[in-house]
Formats: C-alpha cells, sequence, structure tokens
C-alpha cells in the first residue's frame, strides 16, 4: 500500500503594497489616499512588510501632476506619520514640487 506524498502547494508571491494600491486605484477609482487607505485595512500584512522595508510610495511616477500639499495627505495616510515628518519624506523625494509650493508661498507674501 503506497502513501500519496502531498507537495506543499507552490503560492503566488504576495503582492507588493504598491502594486495592492496601484490595482486598487485601477479597479475603483479615486485618489492615491484612499486607495492606500483602503489598501492598509484590506492587506495590513502588505503594508508592515512595506514600512519594514523602508520602501516609499511618495516617488510614485503618478503623483508628479499632484500639488505638494496633496502629496503631503497622501505620504501621511500612507505612512501614518506626522505632517511635519510627510512635509520633510516629499520635499527629498520631489525636490522640485517643494520648490514651487515655497514659490507661490513666497509669492503670496510679497
Amino acid at each position: 500500500m503506497s502513501k500519496e506524498v502531498e507537495t506543499p502547494e507552490k503560492t503566488e508571491p504576495t503582492a507588493s503594497f504598491q502594486e495592492l494600491v496601484r490595482t486598487h486605484r485601477e479597479k475603483h477609482g479615486g485618489t492615491l489616499a484612499a486607495a492606500m487607505q483602503a489598501t492598509v485595512k484590506k492587506h495590513p500584512e502588505a503594508h508592515q512588510a512595506f514600512l519594514a522595508a523602508g520602501e516609499s510610495l511618495d516617488g510614485g511616477a503618478d503623483d508628479t501632476d499632484d500639488d505638494f500639499l496633496t502629496l503631503v495627505e497622501q505620504c501621511q495616510a500612507m505612512r501614518k506619520c506626522s505632517r511635519t515628518e510627510a512635509m520633510q519624506r516629499i520635499a527629498r523625494s520631489h525636490p522640485n514640487v517643494h520648490r514651487e509650493y515655497i514659490e507661490q508661498a513666497n509669492s503670496k507674501e510679497g
């Protein structure tokens, strides 16, 4: 009597947080911030892995049309960080957008 040996099923590698966010936006539309929040709720393990790896959505290609404060809000939503930390991250990852923001703020003063 021979026993069948079970082989473990090959599992698909878990999709990255970025892929999950992108898929959510393609499927449901909406803002990047809303997609990130929904993805964090639905896939907390992917979000934790994303944060642990020190990865960033801050410099995503589809964010280039957003203004500085929109990017800051998106970063805050994704990382659950303070506004100050988000502003620092976005200033580093999007120097041109930050420069435009500063120039606009300075032009309003003068």
